[in-house]
């Protein structure tokens, strides 16, 4: 390029006899056009101008907290407490105590002791969902934007729901939540349920939340299992979902099944949950090529895995041969679909027949260089990334076939991104890249 703009100043400057200054003017200027394209081109995609997560966080916690007098404590992140603390001290504004008492929580004192240390003095909520907290033995309830720490046993139904009565052999549907906003295709859809087993059961049960033909089967993944419910408590939690980016506007009625994992069948539930509205939205995504799509924000565009000279693209059927000691090195292919509300965690693992995790690659994108959201979402629509993993075979592993799945979870809430099919039907939440055959 640069020599092919040296031979048309040379062409210009015998052909019009133009001075050296103007020439190297023309230059300049030709030099900084072709730098300030790209800008112009990618402004809409790396402006934050309507980028209001922090305000919006403030905003809830104001909201949801005011004239409760319930003395509350909010216990939040750095990335939560920071705006709190710009409101308090360049916007002079600050919760009523009475309502509510943002405190930060730090390595000195992390969240379950936390937790322990403000529960016996009133009600304990979280600024976004611990997976620690519930091995703690505690439930966390969502509430707004917030998540309440509630003891085991809770037999109380949250004010806000909606009161339903639906019952799927063990399990009883007392009351739901969800908005009645217009969306767009691509949206992650919030849904609160409220359920419970008046008896216990030893089952494991999933709702099926049906989007006109659409369907979520969810997956038990980080949901408490229903085998643990308490006989009469009120389970709260989140079943959201994402709608593909190709769904035609219009309104969808949602409806709630339950399925019995145990025995493999649905139970005919068929709760009415209401309307969704869905927009136009301006552009549509393709995401057909997809080897995987986890929740309509970042797609497996390819997947590719070298051992012992051989070569193999994802899904392969035939098994690549190892043995102990053997490293498989994997490239994985991402492409964003949608910026990312939160930081996500790769996870890359060897497993056997069973689902048994045997080896765990669990990173940040490219090692941590290249996270999906920092303070504001990282990657951009489009974009694609190269990002490698070398997998050990364990030296003592016995011989045996073995698998090789892939997928995502948020950093914090180590809750996994559900996966869907070319149609937008929940199909997982991992997948599998192919099988490896060990042999001494």
């Amino acid at each position: 390029a640069g020599s092919g703009l040296l031979g048309l100043l040379m062409r210009l400057q015998m052909g019009f006899k133009v001075g050296r200054n103007w020439l190297l003017g023309l230059a300049g200027a030709m030099l900084l056009l072709g730098a300030l394209l790209p800008i112009v081109r990618n402004a809409p995609l790396v402006s934050l101008r309507g980028y209001s997560e922090g305000s919006d966080y403030v905003t809830a916690v104001f909201t949801h907290f005011a004239n409760q007098n319930e003395g509350a404590v909010l216990l939040n992140d750095w990335e939560h407490m920071t705006p709190l603390w710009y409101t308090q001290l360049v916007e002079k504004r600050w919760p009523n105590p009475a309502d509510v008492r943002p405190e930060f929580v730090s390595a000195a004192r992390p969240w379950l002791p936390s937790v322990f240390d403000f529960l016996p003095g009133g009600p304990v909520y979280l600024s976004n969902y611990r997976r620690e907290i519930v091995d703690a033995g505690f439930r966390l309830r969502p509430s707004g934007s917030f998540y309440q720490v509630v003891e085991p046993g809770d037999e109380t139904i949250p004010a806000e729901l909606t009161p339903a009565s639906a019952i799927g052999e063990a399990i009883e549907v007392v009351g739901y939540q969800l908005g009645s906003e217009t969306v767009l295709p691509g949206d992650y859809i919030p849904l609160t349920l409220a359920l419970r087993s008046p008896s216990g059961t030893a089952d494991f049960y999933v709702p099926i939340v049906r989007v006109g033909n659409l369907t979520f089967p969810f997956t038990t993944d980080s949901h408490l299992t229903t085998p643990t419910w308490l006989p009469n408590e009120i389970i709260v939690e989140r079943f959201d979902f994402a709608l593909p980016h190709s769904l035609p506007a219009g309104e969808y009625p949602v409806t709630l099944g339950l399925k019995n994992l145990s025995s493999d069948t649905e139970t005919p539930l068929r709760l009415d949950l209401g309307t969704l509205p869905v927009g136009e939205k301006r552009y549509t995504i393709d995401t057909a090529r997809l080897l995987a799509n986890f929740r309509q924000r970042v797609g497996l565009r390819q997947a590719t895995a070298r051992l012992n000279g051989r070569y193999a693209a994802a899904p392969w059927l035939k098994p690549l041969p190892a043995q102990p000691g053997d490293t498989v090195h994997l490239t994985l292919q991402w492409e964003a679909l949608d910026y990312a509300e939160e930081s996500y965690t790769v996870f890359v693992h060897l497993i056997d027949l069973g689902n048994r995790p045997l080896v765990t690659l669990d990173y940040t994108p490219l090692g941590g260089a290249v996270p999906t959201h920092l303070w504001i979402p990282k990657w951009l629509p489009g974009q694609r990334l190269y990002d490698p993993y070398r997998l050990q075979i364990p030296p003592d592993l016995p011989p045996g076939q073995y698998l090789i799945e892939v997928g995502l979870y948020e950093m914090v809430s180590k809750r996994r991104l559900h996966m869907a099919d070319t149609a937008g039907n929940l199909v997982g939440d991992r997948y599998i890249l192919g099988s490896v055959n060990v042999s001494p």
